[in-house]
């Protein structure tokens, strides 16, 4: 195969390159490994050994030598499940007479992609998906546009502070707030009769729904170290949601219970 032809450090700097994409996009462990595996076989790789957790990756390529050893750091988690199932396809459907210099290209052609919706249809349809669920918690029309408000301004926030490279722990705790802030006001602008649906709906886009998916499915394949930092780390953005709505209904005076 031509890949035999490339170094084992080669092979090792680009299937590692297509763990890192995977852990940034906030795919599970198991799948992670699973990709990297399939790569190194298409790359006449004979023996890989790998440790993936999501803030750090050790990965091992053996042949006849020396073995190659490489130890990343992962850059904060986000989510790209478009990205995760595009490097999954890449990884099946390889032809196993591509080079690293083809196979790079592909990965750059993934990493760079444009995302699938523009930011303004992302802020619009998160407010309208948290309005509907104020409606579903018993809301009417006024607790749906505080909702939707609340949470537009919050996924704005999360955008520019993101961006920013922000801590996500106080991205959550800025959005909650803020979130809280502007559906309770509306709430008493339009003297909606029941404020709680509007205040917890605002704050829904900011639940960590793929951390605790991913976190049960590592726990699941026996990948306990990765299982538990991911869900510890889910129920600290949960946590920091609770701070940030109790900063401002502290400070107003409301309660939601």
């Amino acid at each position: 195969m031509s890949a035999v032809r490339e170094s084992l450090s080669e092979r090792l700097a680009v299937i590692s390159r297509i763990g890192v994409l995977m852990l940034r996009s906030g795919a599970a462990s198991f799948r992670v490994e699973d990709v990297m595996r399939r790569v190194a076989t298409v790359l006449d790789v004979q023996s890989i050994d790998m440790f993936v957790t999501p803030s750090g990756m050790v990965l091992t390529l053996i042949e006849s030598g020396p073995p190659r050893t490489v130890t990343l750091k992962i850059p904060p988690i986000g989510v790209d499940m478009v990205r995760i199932s595009a490097l999954e396809e890449l990884s099946r459907t390889l032809p196993e007479t591509i080079t690293l210099a083809e196979l790079s290209q592909r990965l750059d052609v993934i990493e760079h992609r444009p995302p699938m919706y523009s930011r303004l249809t992302v802020i619009l349809m998160v407010g309208l998906a948290c309005g509907a669920f104020a409606v579903i918690l018993g809301g009417s029309a006024g607790e749906f546009v505080a909702a939707f408000t609340g949470a537009m301004l919050a996924q704005y926030l999360r955008f520019r502070l993101l961006a920013s490279h922000v801590s996500p722990y106080l991205v959550t705790t800025v959005c909650a707030a803020s979130a809280t802030l502007i559906s309770e006001i509306a709430v008493h602008l339009f003297n909606a009769p029941t404020p709680r649906a509007a205040l917890i709906a605002s704050v829904l886009l900011l639940v960590p729904g793929v951390p605790f998916i991913t976190a049960l499915l590592d726990l699941v394949h026996l990948d306990l170290i990765s299982g538990i930092a991911r869900g510890t780390y889910a129920a600290l953005l949960l946590m920091f949601i609770g701070l940030g709505m109790l900063l401002v209904l502290t400070i107003t005076g409301t309660g939601i219970l």
